[in-house]
């Protein structure tokens, strides 16, 4: 529920319609989330939790053309600046270490093909439970890459598998 001057911020506004767009692309299923209550950008909660949550942000970063999330006080981090979030959590639990690798992903020098396209047909055909699905089965089986630049792109973002 969006309370106070929370509508002042874009990216929470894209951030909950990305919940939306998931639970479409997933053809209206949605992954067992639990213990996402008091959730934040850069503590874990559960690995469902960071996926949900971190692809929400990666999708109004990206819909915005940025590498942001800004909050409704205008306080904002920038997901990709490693010297901020340096002292995030690690790993897929944590949702902005899931938005940072997803952006990266689907970036122009990523290896997704500059952009989110396969992702979104990959999420159309399955639905991830957590992160590490997406990343270690899904992807294999719609052709995307899980080793060299992909591997680096989650290993800098603190999630190894």
């Amino acid at each position: 529920m969006l309370k106070g001057d929370d509508p002042d911020s874009k990216h929470l506004i894209l951030h909950e319609a990305g919940h939306w767009f998931q639970w479409q692309l997933h053809n209206k299923q949605w992954p067992p989330v639990r213990d996402c209550n008091g959730h934040t950008l850069d503590k874990g909660a559960s690995a469902a939790c960071g996926w949900t949550e971190g692809f929400a942000n990666a999708v109004a970063a990206y819909a915005l053309g940025d590498t942001r999330y800004t909050f409704s006080n205008g306080a904002s981090y920038d997901l990709l600046d490693q010297r901020v979030v340096g002292s995030w959590g690690k790993g897929d639990w944590v949702e902005g270490r899931v938005a940072a690798a997803l952006l990266e992903l689907w970036g122009p020098n990523g290896p997704d093909g500059g952009n989110w396209n396969r992702t979104l047909k990959l999420m159309n055909a399955y639905v991830s439970s957590d992160f590490k699905q997406y990343f270690t089965q899904h992807r294999p089986l719609t052709g995307l890459s899980t080793t060299g630049t992909a591997k680096t792109i989650i290993n800098r973002n603190t999630i190894v598998y």
